[in-house]
């Protein structure tokens, strides 16, 4: 009896390696921890929500790094960043400025590590598709960054649903200027979001993901 227990086990722990071995193998075709109704709602976080799910290497879709990788290729001068190790790339909404006193939070933060293990690369997605910007918030942000990313290894990206660039009760003109010279900033328009999300579309192996990037850039 035992030994019939034992190998009804092992068998069954032969299966569940065969389903996760071929799960992982056909996840870009088959996307199964994927559904368009985990999206219902398309206020400014969920509209965060949905962006960052894309863009992160370990999402649902599946699909590995390519949404981040073509993401990136909107970023200001972007020939001159070097990102050898997307997979690695941590996305995260909602983050807690730690080194600000008003604990601030940014809509979409990326990491990205070096492939040496050295320092890695910071990017804020400050969402902004709808509400004002708020007192010093871009500024606080960019210092959160330094600090976290020092050297300027860090990107500052405003997405912006009127098309205006981050206004100076955010951050002053000087230094906004400033970021731009140095390619820290990058302003990307909604309507231009629609670009790389046809371009994700055309990437996706899943039928499912597809049709819910067409629906997102209705």
């Amino acid at each position: 009896m035992k030994q019939n227990i034992e190998n009804l086990l092992q068998a069954i722990s032969q299966e569940l390696r065969a389903l996760e071995v071929a799960r992982s193998k056909y996840a870009q075709q088959l996307a199964p921890d994927f559904s368009i109704f985990n999206y219902i709602y398309t206020d400014e976080m969920m509209l965060s929500r949905m962006i960052a799910d894309l863009l992160n290497p370990k999402g649902d879709h599946a699909q590995g790094a390519v949404f981040l990788s073509l993401f990136l290729q909107q970023l200001t001068n972007h020939h001159i960043y070097t990102f050898s190790d997307l997979k690695r790339a941590q996305v995260s909404t909602e983050v807690v400025t730690s080194y600000s006193q008003t604990q601030r939070r940014m809509d979409i933060y990326i990491e990205i590590p070096s492939l040496h293990g050295d320092r890695s690369f910071g990017i804020c997605i400050e969402n902004k598709p709808f509400a004002a910007d708020q007192f010093q918030q871009l500024t606080e942000y960019a210092a959160e960054l330094e600090r976290r990313h020092p050297q300027q290894q860090w990107h500052m990206i405003y997405l912006t649903g009127s098309d205006n660039d981050a206004s100076t009760y955010s951050v002053v003109e000087q230094t906004l200027q400033q970021w731009k010279t140095e390619h820290l900033y990058t302003k990307i328009h909604y309507p231009c979001l629609n670009d790389w999300l046809d371009l994700c579309q055309a990437k996706s192996k899943n039928h499912k993901v597809s049709s819910f990037i067409n629906a997102f850039s209705s």
